[in-house]
């Protein structure tokens, strides 16, 4: 069947362009959800950089440690039920199939809450086991132990977040996660500094803002869905439930680890100093990432429902408006850190600056990995989990040995290095396995316009940076942004950039209104 649809688009994709609904569709909501990732970036960052300058260093280290182990705890916990919850609520509930929604959605719940909790009592069990036997840092004990309370909240949050994404209701994930989350922590981070309470007072800040955060996804699930109407009736589905997310939860560990295997190592084989610096330049090369983050909330639903209609020549040029926009807009943000590293890094400290190789490589995988759009959650929403835990597997494994490899010999740039190389290798496999597969050929000519306008910026702006006195700062910054978009409204947007874009602007004229 792969092959005739293959064949088909091959044959049709010149001609077939997306609707206006279609682009509607992704309008309607990219342009809250990617103000929303914008705002919330930016104040996550500044929060960082701020009890970085604060901590210091290798407190900082610290406490990006005791979160990495969070995340993948919470994963744990998760089992990857929250994926499916995503998945069976977008087909249920746009079949008209209510009590299959709800049912859901409260399976996910007793599926989740218990296994949540077990995962935080093993984590206070572990902590010191973990903080001073593999880190070597007996600080990390009390700071597991704040965050294993969290686990529950932030399992069960998760799970409600993705009940309203599968409702294909962006505005209340926006909120909670972009508006509320790091305002939140940044609120009760500064009033626990007043009070004198450093370390442990970020870490309770964190959990707070995450038992708050849960209280408001479920009221706004509510809001969304009538799930205390009784008349509605409630079809559990614990089996197909576990049948789809079951091969997803060593998926969603093995992402984890991949994620964050480099810091972790650099925990064990290095000191927490140096995973206070890796860290600062990881989440300034994420900066990038969150434009693809952003499109993904909106496309996944998306993805699925068009998959199970057979839909698969609009998947694809959905697919490739998606991966065209992922890479305009990442584009400016990786030209930015590469010339200004050294300035950015400065942001959370003096102790911070010498991870400019570092940064600019992280930069560099994280822009190829967005540049690849949605490919992962293709597969994913296609049902293709096994397909996606071998690749996982894989290529965790692989990193690894790069990192055990690296990591003695070069520091901080061998930890780089293992993640992008990781990275890309990664995403050209699943490119070629959404082409056989699914049959969605990832990539059209109009994609690479966004990609020659980046480059000559790139080559403009080497250039000008070779004249005497050409260090501008921030006005250099804002010269870099001018120059790409010149460019590219000069030979890089076609009809469907400017139809999506005037579509934005309409729909953020009428939100403002």
């Amino acid at each position: 069947m792969a092959n005739v649809l293959r064949h088909n688009i091959l044959d049709v994709s010149s001609t077939v362009r997306p609707t206006d609904e279609d682009l509607s569709t992704l309008a309607k909501g990219a342009g809250i959800v990617f103000l929303g990732a914008v705002f919330s970036g930016l104040v996550t960052y500044g929060y960082n950089a701020f009890i970085a300058r604060t901590l210091g260093v290798r407190l900082y280290g610290v406490y990006s440690l005791g979160l990495y182990i969070f995340n993948i705890a919470t994963l744990l916990a998760l089992i990857g039920i929250h994926t499916g919850v995503l998945r069976h609520v977008a087909l249920y509930n746009g079949s008209g199939l209510h009590d299959r929604t709800r049912g859901i959605v409260v399976s996910a719940c007793w599926i989740t809450l218990p296994a949540s909790i077990c995962v935080g009592m093993l984590l206070v069990f572990f902590s010191d086991f973990l903080a001073i036997q593999y880190f070597h840092e007996p600080l990390l004990g009390r700071v597991f132990r704040i965050l294993a309370a969290g686990i529950p909240f932030f399992s069960i949050s998760t799970i409600y977040m993705f009940a309203t994404q599968g409702l294909k209701v962006m505005r209340y994930r926006v909120v909670i996660r972009n508006f509320f989350d790091p305002i939140g922590k940044l609120v009760f981070t500064i009033a626990f500094f007043w009070l004198g309470w450093k370390l442990h007072g970020v870490v309770i800040a964190y959990v707070g803002t995450t038992i708050l955060g849960t209280l408001l996804f479920k009221w706004s699930l509510g809001r969304l869905f009538p799930f205390g109407n009784r008349d509605i009736g409630t079809s559990y589905n614990f089996k197909g439930l576990f049948l789809f997310s079951l091969p997803l939860m060593p998926v969603g560990i093995f992402q984890a680890l991949s994620m964050r295997i480099e810091p972790l190592l650099l925990g064990n084989l290095g000191s927490s100093s140096e995973v206070g610096v890796y860290s600062a330049a990881y989440q300034t090369a994420m900066l990038i990432s969150m434009v693809l983050m952003s499109l993904n909330t909106i496309f996944s639903p998306i993805i699925s429902d068009l998959y199970h209609k057979e839909q698969i020549v609009k998947l694809q040029e959905l697919f490739r408006v998606v991966a065209k926009w992922t890479i305009m807009l990442c584009m400016p943000l990786f030209i930015i850190i590469v010339f200004f590293s050294r300035d950015i890094l400065a942001l959370f400290g003096r102790e911070f600056v010498g991870g400019e190789i570092c940064l600019v490589i992280l930069a560099l995988g994280q822009l190829l990995h967005s540049a690849c759009g949605s490919v992962g959650f293709v597969l994913t929403m296609a049902g293709k989990t096994v397909l996606v835990l071998i690749n996982t597997m894989g290529f965790l494994v692989f990193r690894f040995i790069m990192n055990i490899f690296l990591i003695p010999k070069m520091g901080l740039t061998g930890a780089a290095l293992s993640s992008t190389v990781s990275i890309v290798l990664l995403n050209f496999v699943m490119i070629i396995e959404m082409s056989r597969i699914v049959g969605i050929q990832a990539f059209g000519i109009s994609y690479f316009r966004p990609v020659i306008c980046g480059i000559l910026t790139i080559i403009i702006t080497l250039a000008l940076k070779s004249l005497p006195g050409s260090d501008y700062g921030m006005l250099g910054i804002l010269g870099v942004m001018i120059l790409y978009g010149v460019l590219l409204f000069w030979f890089g947007l076609d009809k469907d950039d400017k139809a999506m874009l005037e579509m934005i602007r309409k729909k953020m004229r009428g939100k403002m209104a």
